[in-house]
């Protein structure tokens, strides 16, 4: 699997890397994340970094589900600072 477009919801993602594993599976799943230096990326990254922190301590163990993490979507304030170089 290939991921080369960063999505603001960190749970997107992983839902897309599970959907690649399957029960029974025998053959090695590789999962390649493609990101450039000094891009929004790396702010996107680091935002996904920051949501998956607030779903472990807000969420359950195991099954918790996050639809809209922290609450929703960026606000002006935070897009702003995203693109900020």
């Amino acid at each position: 699997m290939l991921i080369v477009d960063l999505h603001w919801n960190p749970q997107l993602e992983r839902q897309a890397q599970d959907r690649i594993y399957r029960y029974g599976q025998t053959k090695p799943t590789f999962i390649y994340r493609y990101m450039c230096q000094d891009t929004v990326e790396q702010r996107i990254k680091s935002l996904q970094d920051c949501k998956l922190e607030i779903a472990k301590v807000v969420l359950p163990e195991e099954g918790g589900e996050v639809s809209r993490c922290a609450g929703g979507g960026l606000n002006l304030a935070e897009l702003k600072k995203l693109l900020e170089m």
